[in-house]
């Protein structure tokens, strides 16, 4: 009777664990909401691919200081900071979406449409990648 008890503890344990999601489990929009800055900001200006050289880091350029908002009900607001001063709207408001798949960020601003690959995300980095067809033209890195 001990070993008959034992088994269907283990099974019954067994199923909690396979059937409960972990709380800490996120969403693709979930972890994309939220205030983020660029980190790193590569160009690939020359199209060979290096993207080392030391005037391709754009994180001192006007896009490079840009603060993203994204709220929970697909606004979008870029604050373009410092670097950008002398901007007579030093604000953008668009609309975000992440793909079905969860493999690309949608930004729409006024009629024009961006979209940039999630290469990888966390709750504390998100790396986009801007595509011209196979090649990476641009990596962004963004941190909360």
């Amino acid at each position: 009777m001990n070993s008959y008890v034992s088994v269907l503890l283990a099974f019954l344990v067994c199923v909690l664990l396979l059937n409960c999601k972990k709380d800490s489990e996120m969403t693709m929009t979930e972890l994309v909401i939220g205030t983020w800055q660029i980190t790193e900001l590569k160009e690939d200006l020359n199209d060979d691919g290096d993207f080392n050289e030391e005037y391709e880091d754009q994180t001192n350029s006007c896009e490079g200081d840009n603060i993203f908002i994204f709220e929970s009900n697909g606004d979008l607001t870029i604050n373009q900071e410092l670097l950008c001063f002398n901007q007579t709207d030093p604000q953008n408001l668009a609309k975000w979406a992440v793909s079905e798949n969860d493999s690309l960020i949608i930004v729409t601003i006024e009629s024009d449409i961006d979209t940039m690959t999630i290469a990888n995300i966390s709750e504390s980095q998100m790396i986009l990648h801007e595509m011209d067809g196979e090649r990476i033209e641009l990596i962004v890195v963004l941190g909360k």
